[in-house]
């Protein structure tokens, strides 16, 4: 009797190949170019809802953070002074908490009073829009354009993150130039 592969075997190891390349795929998150992934989202703040498509005509900030993380820390008063800045009909940031727990987020809350945010912080209890956006690490930050399409995807926070995001904010508001942002205001500890 002729040896043969078990079939089974063979096609099972098949599907989870193609299974692996799939997960693989959707953990890149959306590309430069597409449209950005609806969603709608609750602020851990007071409660409101917000959902990325009703906010079409202006450019969106959308960045993935967490209390944990210092970079991220840093990485809010700078967005904060930038949507102030530019005015929120025109810019909006959505903070979108990645893996906080509620205790944390009613601390949060406490500290976002204090600080006079007026930015969107969203709470993501399943991490679905993380998981829709490719967030493997944070920060995470994701710049959609008035028409709803991701036109930059950044990751990480760093000394000239500020500097690489100020040119592109420019070029989405019609070219014209921004007066330098004000330092950060206070920043969580």
């Amino acid at each position: 009797m002729p040896v043969r592969p078990d079939i089974h075997r063979l096609r099972a190891f098949g599907l989870i190949a193609l299974l692996s390349c799939l997960a693989a795929a959707q953990a890149k998150g959306p590309a430069v170019g597409s449209p950005a992934p609806d969603f709608t989202a609750y602020s851990f703040l007071d409660g409101s809802k917000t959902r990325l498509s009703d906010q079409h005509g202006k450019i969106v900030i959308l960045t993935f953070w967490a209390t944990w993380c210092a970079p991220c820390r840093q990485e809010l008063p700078n967005l904060e002074s930038i949507q102030e800045h530019v005015g929120n009909d025109r810019l909006v940031v959505l903070a979108v908490s990645y893996r906080d727990t509620d205790e944390t987020q009613r601390y949060l809350r406490r500290k976002a009073k204090e600080a006079g945010w007026n930015i969107a912080m969203l709470a993501d209890p399943n991490s679905s829009i993380a998981a829709r956006y490719g967030v493997s690490a944070i920060p995470h930050m994701v710049v959609i354009d008035r028409t709803g399409t991701i036109v930059a995807v950044h990751e990480g926070f760093g000394e000239g993150a500020v500097d690489e995001l100020l040119p592109q904010l420019n070029a989405l508001l019609s070219n014209k130039p921004l007066a330098p942002i004000p330092a950060a205001g206070p920043q969580m500890q």
